[in-house]
């Protein structure tokens, strides 16, 4: 398993390009493209690594982590997955891009005509010989997902949880005690398991800091 990582726009979002190096089947977490530039980071990764698309899924639907799911569209034809737990957010984003003060062409890139809505019970996704388990992991988000690749002891979390802190709760939606549940489900993992969270750096599960009160660090 081959994964790249990517920081875009302005808040900073981890875009992951995850690919088996034998199939080059690939898996794009949370595209957060915004700008040119930014797009043809990942169209110039793709093209020279002769990657082959076959999932988009973003782990919740908070504005930043979604900018760049129809441009996965309208390049790879590739529908974006999301929980349909998180389809409320969609109306909190329109707020969200009035007071974060987004620029035009940020608030076309939130259009929602390309995302495929699951609900439990997820099914598993390959890539290559590589199976993901989606779990639900709620908290940050009604709707947030993980992506566990227990062979690889890889997990994908989103906002669940840094390093240091944790995902805020006091957004739409938002709820301190799923967030905890979610954060002692992933916790318990092997404690080898490295962590690849939604923003900031990753970490495994040995080193993460000792729990902290919900939106006393996190600031995302």
């Amino acid at each position: 398993m081959v994964i790249q990582s990517f920081v875009f726009n302005k808040n900073q979002v981890n875009t992951y390009i995850v690919s088996d190096a034998i199939t080059k089947e690939t898996m794009i977490i949370d595209c957060g493209c915004t700008s040119d530039e930014e797009f043809n980071n990942i169209d110039r990764y793709v093209d020279e690594n002769h990657l082959s698309i076959k999932y988009s899924i973003c782990t919740h639907l908070h504005f930043d982590h979604m900018f760049g799911i129809n441009y996965i569209y309208d390049k790879f034809l590739i529908n974006t997955i999301a929980c349909n737990l998180d389809i409320d957010i969609l109306e909190w984003n329109k707020l969200c891009s009035v007071f974060m003060e987004l620029s035009d062409k940020e608030k076309e890139l939130l259009s929602t005509n390309h995302i495929i809505w699951i609900k439990e019970p997820f099914e598993n996704l390959t890539i290559g010989d590589n199976i993901f388990s989606i779990i639900l992991t709620p908290g940050h988000s009604p709707g947030s997902l993980s992506l566990y690749c227990e062979s690889k002891k890889i997990v994908f979390s989103g906002d669940v949880l840094f390093r240091i802190g944790q995902g805020r709760t006091d957004f739409d939606g938002g709820d301190s005690l799923h967030l905890l549940e979610s954060i002692k489900y992933l916790l318990n993992l092997n404690e080898d398991t490295l962590i690849l969270p939604g923003h900031y750096q990753s970490f495994r599960v040995k080193d993460r800091l000792p729990m902290q009160p919900c939106n006393e660090i996190a600031t995302i």
